[in-house]
């Protein structure tokens, strides 16, 4: 619980805070009012003493002189100055006599005493007047200086000369009474005018400024209570900032209604045809089952794709294929009734929900849909164009009681329609349905295994069987499920189907390089990369190898990519460039399953590849049937011309081993010499052990092309897809399921 004493303050109205600023202001006023009042007192009152006292000290000299004139004595000038004193009895007058006087007249015992007083001292030295003026009173040290007619009494003394100084002190208080009621008087009218000023101040900030800011306040509470964004400020200001401010405000609101009515547009629709998008599509899909979930009235779903969809836009281009997708919705939208709802859910995917619909007239509509798609023709310039869907059909609650289970029942029924030969509209029954539903939680598992990092990386040696010596070892792949350990034919068709393999190639790819690091046997040695289709049809990986290689510290010569002719049939045009410019940073290159197609050595012609893996199907039945040694022994034979190694694959017996020696082939794979195994323990086996004295040999040096026979650090060949083993897998040899 949050301390009371550290509760957030509540905020200062605006109205409260000018009136605290304003006071502020007032209060520093007067202090500076009283300050200055002060100052201009104290000025006003040393200017006033200042000349009553020059005023007073000309009269008192003038009185002196007037006796001296007259040729009085000592005792004469004593009588004028006590007579001052009589006159002015709160004045403190004092004549000290200088040289001059005091040669003349004689001195007095008192001007000793006053002549060592400092401001004294400063006016018989300076010849300066002194002023002191203090609370009580003003002090006033007048100089009488040695002036012309002075000359005629005082005959010793020169011009300049100090005859005397007139000291005189008199209090202030008589000349502070006409000043006082002024300054009070002046600060009394200006605290009443900052007074009616705060008050002034107050009600027209009030008016035009708090009411209409309140106003625009209350507008935002209630579209943020009511999410209303059609409230307005109504309240006009005649100050120009605060009404400018109403309009922008108001403008604000328009343009954010109106950008928030084109979000909920684009969120809920689709901006090329208009029609719902996927979201939309899935909220209506679960509507209609809380619809039909009460009242019980089935409805059916129609999902499809069009055929071919990526021709069109490859060969015709996209503004053509979007002419396509627009007038296909449009086409939906004619076909379907008017409580019906259109969605497009995809790039050339769309649905349609048919409310209270059972599954057969479901399958009725979704033929006429279908014959209305494969009407349409299309004018290019390539000549007329047609298109035609593979459509899936649905029902509630036949094929599920949730969104996913239709979707999931949706997608198996549009493979379904393909597989049959498209352009039609099908349904699926229950058997079908568990299948999706299984290959769906398939799909998760996969990616979850991928995820948590469970699979496991085995391997199987490739041998050179001249020398009886390890010469590479294929890396499989196994997945950790539970107690089971399942092997590659378990899990890679589904990802493929589902296209996820390629993530199973990134992952088995790096941890095949990283296992390559550390462990010490596999330092050195060549990495067989057999990877899949959907992973070399992606160029932007296959650019970045050289760059992964480099960051695990391999050198692009010790990896060889495998390629299956299958893939390379679908990609030939690609492939030829592609490993044209991999071979040139040195990465090497292999064809897996060679044979096992019509057009093998087609391949060999346009490919310039290292190693040739020879279909195990061949090599396994050479010992016994002359048709596959021939085909084995011209396989080798124009590979050895044309500088390619070959591999024999599915070596099981002794008899078939001795057999590709005897070919002249001189690296095989088989469980004849060790199944797969942990990578770790690969090579270690009876074959090793009792024909070879050390695992790794190295008789020469093996760049990876045809140089004769050569034992350098056997290569690794890693299968990311796991596929070629399979065929010859022994399941009583091998540790998976």
């Amino acid at each position: 619980m949050e301390d009371s004493n550290h509760a957030p303050r509540s905020p200062l109205s605006l109205t409260r805070l000018v009136l605290v600023l304003f006071s502020v202001s007032a209060l520093v006023t007067v202090a500076l009012l009283l300050t200055a009042s002060f100052w201009l007192k104290r000025a006003a009152v040393e200017d006033l003493a200042a000349a009553h006292a020059r005023e007073f000290a000309d009269l008192a000299f003038g009185n002196l002189y007037l006796v001296m004139r007259q040729g009085g004595d000592r005792e004469d000038i004593d009588n004028a100055i006590n007579e001052l004193r009589k006159n002015k009895q709160d004045h403190i007058i004092r004549v000290i006599r200088g040289d001059p006087i005091v040669r003349q007249f004689g001195s007095r015992d008192d001007d000793r005493v006053q002549r060592a007083d400092p401001m004294v001292i400063q006016a018989f030295e300076q010849g300066s007047i002194g002023l002191s003026i203090s609370e009580e009173r003003i002090r006033y040290v007048y100089p009488v200086k040695v002036e012309l007619p002075c000359l005629s009494c005082h005959q010793s003394a020169q011009l300049g000369d100090i005859n005397g100084v007139i000291d005189i002190i008199h209090p202030v208080d008589h000349l502070t009474v006409p000043l006082d009621p002024m300054l009070q008087l002046m600060i009394g009218f200006s605290v009443l005018f900052l007074g009616i000023l705060l008050f002034a101040v107050h009600v027209n900030l009030r008016h035009f400024v708090v009411r209409p800011l309140s106003a625009m306040a209350g507008v935002m509470r209630e579209i943020i209570d009511d999410s209303d964004l059609s409230r307005r400020v109504a309240h006009q200001s005649q100050v120009r900032e605060i009404s400018g401010l109403s309009h922008s405000f108001n403008h604000l609101l328009e343009a954010i209604e109106d950008y928030n009515r084109q979000l909920e547009e684009l969120s809920s629709n689709d901006p090329l045809t208009k029609l719902n998008n996927r979201w939309r599509f899935e909220q209506n899909i679960n509507a209609q089952i809380q619809f039909a979930g009460r009242d019980g009235t089935p409805f059916s779903m129609l999902v499809f794709d069009l055929d071919h969809f990526g021709y069109i836009n490859d060969v015709h281009g996209h503004p053509m294929g979007d002419l396509v997708l627009k007038d296909v919705a449009h086409a939906l939208r004619d076909g379907v009734r008017s409580q019906d709802i259109v969605a497009r859910v995809g790039e050339d995917e769309f649905g349609v929900i048919l409310p209270g619909t059972a599954l057969q007239q479901g399958q009725v509509m979704a033929d006429a849909l279908c014959r209305a798609i494969a009407g349409m023709e299309f004018q290019t310039t390539k000549g007329p164009l047609r298109v035609t869907a593979s459509m899936g059909v649905v029902s509630y609650p036949t094929h599920g009681r949730s969104s996913e289970s239709l979707s999931i029942a949706g997608d198996v029924a549009i493979t379904k329609a393909k597989a049959l030969g498209r352009n039609r509209a099908v349904t699926v029954g229950s058997n079908e349905v568990e299948d999706a539903a299984r290959i769906h939680g398939r799909d998760v598992w996969l990616r979850k295994a991928i995820a948590d990092e469970r699979v496991i990386l085995y391997a199987q040696p490739i041998v050179n069987v001249r020398a009886n010596r390890m010469f590479a070892c294929e890396v499989l792949t196994r997945i950790q499920d539970g107690k089971r350990l399942l092997s590659a034919d378990h899990f890679v068709p589904d990802l493929e189907r589902h296209g996820h393999i390629e993530d199973l190639d990134r992952f088995v790819l790096e941890q095949a390089l990283d296992h390559k690091r550390r462990i010490p046997s596999l330092e050195g040695v060549k990495l067989f990369v057999n990877l899949s289709a959907t992973t070399i049809e992606n160029h932007a990986f296959m650019e970045t190898l050289p760059a992964l290689l480099q960051a695990q510290h391999t050198p692009p010569g010790e990896v060889v990519i495998e390629i299956t002719e299958r893939e390379a049939l679908r990609q030939l045009s690609k492939l030829s460039g592609l490993i044209r410019e991999l071979r040139e940073e040195g990465i090497l290159f292999a064809l897996d399953d060679f044979g096992s197609g019509f057009n093998s050595f087609l391949y060999l012609k346009y490919f310039q590849v290292d190693f040739v893996k020879i279909e195990g199907s061949f090599v396994q039945h050479i010992a016994d049937n002359r048709r596959d040694r021939l085909i084995v022994e011209h396989i080798h034979q124009v590979a050895q011309a044309l500088g390619v190694r070959t591999i024999a694959e599915r070596v099981e017996d002794e008899n078939t081993h001795d057999l590709v020696r005897a070919l002249a082939i001189e690296l095989a794979q088989g469980y004849y010499y060790q199944a797969p195994t942990p990578l770790q323990d690969v090579g270690h086996s009876p074959f090793f052990d009792t024909n070879s004295s050390g695992l790794l040999g190295r008789t020469g040096t093996d760049d990876g092309r045809v140089r004769g026979i050569t034992g350098a650090h056997p290569p690794v060949a890693l299968n990311l897809t796991d596929r070629s083993h399979l065929r010859y897998r022994k399941p009583k040899c091998d540790g998976g399921s």
